[in-house]
């Protein structure tokens, strides 16, 4: 019997790496390399053409999907929070929460 938590690790197995491929494949560095390959065609004029509006479409794909991927792959289930990594953070945010 597959219970809901089953479902949502398989949710996010299932699109944890399309969305780091999207992530991969809209960084804004890449921009460059995609006008180069699609130079000749309309869709490479078109990019050359608003070139600053696809900079700015790029970087808010890659922003949004990046946190995506990153989040569910660093959910819980996933990967638990053992006693000592959890003892560890706390010693950390008690160390950084002292008066200075």
């Amino acid at each position: 019997m597959t219970t809901s938590a089953d479902l949502a690790t398989e949710r996010r197995r299932r699109w944890t790496y399309p969305l780091a491929l999207l992530a991969l494949l809209t960084c804004p560095c890449h921009l460059a390399l995609l006008a180069v390959l699609l130079s000749g065609s309309v869709a490479g004029a078109l990019l050359t053409e608003h070139f600053d509006v696809a900079l700015m479409f790029f970087s808010v794909l890659f922003l949004l999907s990046l946190n995506a991927a990153i989040g569910m792959a660093w959910q819980r289930d996933r990967w638990p929070v053992t006693q000592t990594s959890a003892s560890i953070i706390e010693g950390v945010w008690w160390i950084c929460s002292q008066p200075g």
